[in-house]
Parts: structure tokens; C-alpha cells; sequence
């Protein structure tokens, strides 16, 4: 259990978490977690997506500690997803590879009050085109949903809040400098 006094994500308001390099696509053992995932071979500190789990209230992002052999690697929650106060309704998690979700995000549906490993985490899965990293510096976001309406997106990259609104199209493109 990691415990500390604050939470990066509430204080600096943000929804979207740091990318994930892979999403898990069903039910897995986090007592000896596998070292392959959606095609990808987990590396040592890679943020893995853990979703669709029966219990669903260890769905989240994990840390991979030890990357281990077959199904013995060792995960534990991301300092941003490992107490209660970092989870909320609209969390963003993107995903950057894996034969199934790469360019994708979840968001957390979940609403109310949440409490680790307690409440019920569910997410649903939304298309996006591509998330670039293009330098150290600069991070590119395409989305693609059918945006209609007043929709109001914020980002957070050490840049301050973007607000966008009213919004028609299918597609929307961020550089982050």
C-alpha cells in the first residue's frame, strides 16, 4: 500500500492519466501477473490498464515491478490510481499499444464517492486515432467520436487547462508543446 499526502491527478485537476502501454482484455491473476499482455511483452515499470476484472474494484492502472516469466510478475497500483482520492468519474486512461486496444482510451464511469479496492471501478472503451509522442516535449492527441454540442475536454500537461467547446465534427487534434 503506497500511502502519501497528496494526489497529483487532484491537484492538478486533471481527468487524464498518463498513458498506459497496454490493456488487459479480461479477468487476470494480480498475485502472479503474466508478462505478456494483448501481444505486447510488459518491460519493467511499464503502466498497464487492468480492466474487465470479476471483481471489478482491482480494474485500474498497475505499475509492473517485476516482469517476471510466464505468470509470475509482480504489479502494483500507479502512484496516480493507488488511493481513493485519485479516482473519480470521467478519468481518461489512454492506450498506446496491443493488438486489440491500441489508440484507444476508457473512461471511468463510475460515479459517487470511490474507495480503493472497495467500489466497483466500470470503464467504458472509446476509439481514438493516435497518441504521439513526438519529443521529450511535445505529446500529440487525435480523438474520433462523433463530438456534437457543448463538449467540454480539459487537458493537463504541466500547460495549464484547454477548454474546448461547442464542438461539431468527428475529429479533434492537440499539440502539446
Amino acid at each position: 500500500m503506497i500511502t502519501r499526502l497528496g494526489s497529483y491527478s487532484q491537484i492538478k485537476g486533471s481527468i487524464i492519466k498518463q498513458p498506459c502501454i497496454v490493456a488487459t482484455l479480461g479477468n487476470i491473476d494480480l498475485s502472479g501477473a503474466t508478462n505478456i499482455i494483448d501481444g505486447i511483452n510488459l518491460q519493467l515499470n511499464d503502466r498497464v490498464f487492468v480492466n474487465n476484472q470479476i471483481l471489478s474494484q482491482y480494474n485500474g492502472i498497475y505499475d509492473v515491478v517485476s516482469v517476471g516469466t510466464g505468470s509470475n510478475g509482480v504489479w502494483e497500483r500507479s502512484l496516480d490510481f493507488s488511493i481513493s482520492e485519485d479516482i473519480y468519474a470521467g478519468i481518461n486512461i489512454y492506450i498506446i499499444t496491443g493488438n486489440t486496444y491500441t489508440d484507444s482510451y476508457f473512461i471511468l464511469e463510475t460515479t459517487g464517492t470511490t474507495i480503493l479496492d472497495i467500489t466497483p471501478l466500470t470503464f467504458s472503451n472509446k476509439k481514438m486515432i493516435s497518441v504521439s509522442n513526438i519529443d521529450n516535449n511535445q505529446v500529440l492527441y487525435y480523438f474520433s467520436n462523433n463530438i456534437t454540442g457543448s463538449t467540454n475536454f480539459t487537458f493537463d500537461q504541466n500547460l495549464g487547462n484547454l477548454n474546448l467547446g461547442d464542438i461539431t465534427g468527428d475529429t479533434i487534434r492537440i499539440l502539446f508543446r
